[in-house]
């Protein structure tokens, strides 16, 4: 999500492969993700306009 929103979105925007495959076998896979402090910022700030 941060290096989505960093890069300015769009449909071009070609996420890294994470496996999450292997993850949810091996029990791993996270139910929700977080992202950092400045990605945060920059999400209020789209809502808000």
């Amino acid at each position: 999500m941060d290096l989505c929103i960093l890069d300015g979105g769009g449909n071009a925007f070609k996420p890294p492969h994470i496996g999450k495959e292997k993850l949810q076998r091996e029990g791993r896979l996270p139910e929700s993700v977080q992202c950092s402090p400045e990605t945060a910022a920059i999400m209020s700030r789209l809502r808000i306009a």
